[in-house]
Order: structure tokens, then sequence, then C-alpha cells
């Protein structure tokens, strides 16, 4: 089935669904719907550096310390195996029926957040402080889950979009800092903590 005929039929379940299923369907472990053969899924699932959890699989390095190689390509074969082994993963545990928490196809990763602050505690989760070296990592990890050879998972995002959120995170951050939108300003505030700012 190719992405067109997904989406037909996709839209084709959607339309059958009652109110009260559409809105099981909305939840991280979504029940399955019998009657429209449907089965269970759970969105909650985890590839930050490796499939995480429920079984045997490769384990890389934090982000952080993957972006601290500053290697696009080491990204992309990074986001390669952990894809590769996600689908298989995944075909073994749907074949026995097994649908449980972290055996579903939609990996929470990358994370792009920028790691403005170390009381936080999951800076160790993305790939540090700046927003160029964060989207050209996110992308290279992203891109190889997206494209995966046969176009089965998701389409890829492109590296300025990536960028345009990242940067958008930085504005909101700055607003609610700072109360203002100032490009000269934002650089400040986020190496400043607000508390600082006032005291003097």
């Amino acid at each position: 089935m190719n992405r067109q005929e997904a989406k037909k039929r996709a839209t084709e379940l959607v339309a059958k669904m009652t109110l009260e299923e559409k809105a099981s369907q909305l939840r991280f472990d979504a029940p399955a719907i019998e009657r429209l053969g449907i089965p269970e899924y759970n969105w909650w699932n985890e590839a930050l550096h490796g499939v995480a959890r429920a079984g045997t699989a490769t384990m890389f390095p934090q982000s952080i310390a993957l972006a601290s190689t500053f290697d696009e390509d080491l990204l992309y074969k990074v986001g390669e195996i952990i894809s590769n082994e996600g689908r298989a993963k995944y075909n073994m545990q749907s074949k026995r029926g097994d649908r449980d928490i972290y055996k579903g196809l939609t990996f929470w990763s990358p994370n792009v957040n920028i790691f403005r602050d170390p009381r936080w505690g999951r800076g160790h989760e993305t790939y540090g402080e700046d927003p160029y070296l964060t989207s050209r990592m996110g992308v290279q990890f992203r891109t190889q889950h997206a494209v995966n050879k046969n176009d089965r998972i998701l389409p890829g995002i492109d590296q300025f979009k990536l960028l345009n959120i990242i940067l958008r995170k930085l504005k909101f951050a700055a607003v609610k800092l700072v109360g203002v939108i100032r490009p000269r300003r934002v650089h400040a505030t986020v190496q400043h903590h607000p508390d600082q700012n006032a005291a003097k």
C-alpha cells in the first residue's frame, strides 16, 4: 500500500467511526476498534539514541555527545540504524499481537529543544544550545527515519523548517522571560536568569 492508498483508507475508516471511537484514538494507548479491523496502537515509543526498552537494540551515546561530534553524516547513519531496528522490532512484535507501550512506530525523537538552563535536567537529550547545530543534527537524524528506503514512515522535515521551529522556541523563551520580542535582548536574556537582572 502506497501513501495515497493509505490516506484514502484512513479517510474511509475515520468516516465510519463514531465520535467516541474517534476520541478513543487520541489517547497514547489507543484501543482497538474491532468492528473496523483497527488494532490497538500505543503511540509511546522513544528512539533518542537507540530503540528504547522493549528488548535488545543498538544503543548510541546521548544526543549531547552525538552533537559534539559535529558529524552530520554520523547522525544520518545513527538514524538509519535506529530506523531499521525500529521497523524490525515493530514487525516482530506485531506478528505476536504485542502492541504494548514502547512497541509502536511512533518515536518521540529527536529532541530539538535548545538546552538553555541546566536546571531543566534533560539537557543530555538535546543537541545543545546552538540552534544551527541542533537544526543540522535534527534534520539528519529525522530524515533517515522519514526516508527508510520505501517511503514507509513520515515525510522528512526541511532544515529551514526545523531551524524556524527552534528559533520560534527561542523567541517564545525571550517573550516569557522579558515580556518583549527584541532580537538584541534575546541573547542576553537567555544567558542570564531573570532574577539576576531584577537584582541589578
